[in-house]
């Protein structure tokens, strides 16, 4: 593996030597639907600016745990925090920077498989957390469905791409005749994130004879050897 350049050989990450496969997986699939919310909603809102009769209802329902260190483990993996010292939050920027700033006690309300619970921790300069936002859609106009949203495939890589898929169907846009290959996080704030595994990513799409590839800029210099091979198109926002 190590002799191809199409193979990525590298120790496991601390966040990685300390979970289950189990916890993986679920992690994988908590990014995955994730990237499905956050896609709708971008997409949604920017094909409204061109067409008023679309439209989405959502609201933050909190921040989803992605990833905790061992240490907090009364927080489990797929917990929803829906409060924090009673804060009433409506945005997850907001929220985030609350938890991310505050070193102390914490008195969280926490969702857990429908049940609602209080948790308090200590946080200290040690500790590892990741979230991704939570919503509830409510409605939207035209109506959607996700294909994607049952399979095993997890992870937030084709967030980009899932985004821009929404929004030109969504404003019928059909003047592109080309086949374009992707990958990128879509965030709360339409900045596209990096991803794991590009370089494998590259690689799968010219062997499928893809000619045009998005990534996100962070990642250029990364890979910038490989644009013999395929048209690569540095991103910072899905704008």
């Amino acid at each position: 593996y190590e002799l191809s350049s199409e193979f990525d050989v590298k120790p496991l990450t601390y966040v990685e030597s300390t979970l289950s496969q189990k916890e993986m997986n679920l992690r994988g699939q908590i990014q995955k639907n994730a990237s499905f919310e956050q896609s709708l909603i971008t997409a949604y809102e920017l094909a409204h600016l061109t067409d008023l009769s679309v439209h989405i209802n959502y609201k933050l329902t909190g921040m989803i745990i992605d990833y905790r260190t061992p240490d907090y483990s009364m927080l489990k993996i797929g917990d929803i925090i829906i409060d924090i010292n009673n804060q009433n939050f409506t945005d997850y920027e907001s929220m985030g920077q609350y938890f991310i700033d505050y070193d102390g006690i914490l008195n969280l309300k926490v969702l857990r498989e429908d049940k609602t619970m209080e948790v308090s921790i200590e946080k200290n300069d040690q500790a590892i957390f990741r979230f991704y936002p939570k919503y509830e859609i409510i409605s939207a106009s035209p109506s959607y469905s996700l294909p994607g949203q049952n399979t095993s495939l997890g992870g937030p890589s084709a967030g980009m791409m899932y985004t821009l898929s929404i929004y030109f169907a969504l404003i019928d846009y059909d003047l592109i005749d080309v086949d374009i290959a992707g990958t990128g996080t879509i965030r709360y704030n339409g900045e596209i994130g990096r991803i794991g595994g590009l370089p494998q990513k590259i690689y799968g799409a010219h062997k499928e004879g893809i000619k045009h590839f998005l990534i996100p800029s962070s990642h250029y210099n990364e890979v910038k050897q490989l644009s013999h091979l395929i048209k690569l198109y540095p991103v910072d926002t899905i704008e």
